[in-house]
């Protein structure tokens, strides 16, 4: 940071950007949920939202101590001191529930909702759910990053859903049909079954 602080700053803004953007994704998927059977992965849009706030603000509060850090006439040891300090504050604990409570139920909460309100293909919402298997598992950067592109792919399926709705579908206060369970949708009518009278 110190050698190239104009870097820093370029990745940060584009950090919250690409952070922004996200949020705003969120509010789509929340508003394509809604409907029966889409209470599961409103919640879990919700915590992970709620999550990306929470965690870009404390990314943004490093970011200050940081750049402070690094300022000319600053005493180094005095800001190192409170970045040890911040790590073994409460804060630290509330990122810590952010990030399990957000990003891994939220996530987890989504993927069933989105199967149950039937609003992407079921591999799309199954890869938002492997992301988290994968990400608790991998033992090295690799495997990280292939768990963060599968995300990718999920989160892109269901932009894509999103922008593929007519601006009338989009308009109306729930965006997709009502799908009726399968039992619902076999069962024969009164009318319709055999012997029935006409």
């Amino acid at each position: 940071m110190a050698s190239s602080p104009a870097l820093h700053e370029t990745a940060g803004l584009l950090n919250l950007v690409s952070v922004l953007a996200f949020i705003v994704g969120l509010v789509g998927v929340i508003r394509l949920l809604r409907g029966p059977r889409g209470a599961l992965g409103r919640i879990g849009a919700g915590l992970i939202l709620v999550a990306a706030v929470v965690l870009e603000a404390g990314t943004f509060a490093t970011s200050l101590i940081q750049a402070a850090a690094v300022a000319p006439g600053s005493i180094r040891s005095q800001v190192l001191a409170l970045i040890v300090a911040s790590n073994d504050s409460a804060f630290a604990q509330v990122f810590a529930v952010a990030f399990f409570g957000g990003f891994v139920l939220g996530s987890l909460l989504l993927a069933v909702g989105l199967i149950r309100r039937h609003a992407v293909p079921v591999w799309a919402a199954t890869l938002v759910f492997v992301q988290v298997v994968v990400s608790f598992l991998a033992s090295n950067n690799l495997i990280d990053a292939l768990a963060d592109l599968v995300l990718a792919i999920g989160f892109g399926a269901i932009a894509w859903t999103i922008l593929s709705l007519s601006n009338e579908q989009w308009a109306a206060w729930q965006p997709l049909p009502d799908r009726e369970a399968p039992a619902e949708r076999s069962a024969p009518k009164p009318s319709e079954a055999p012997g029935a009278l006409a």
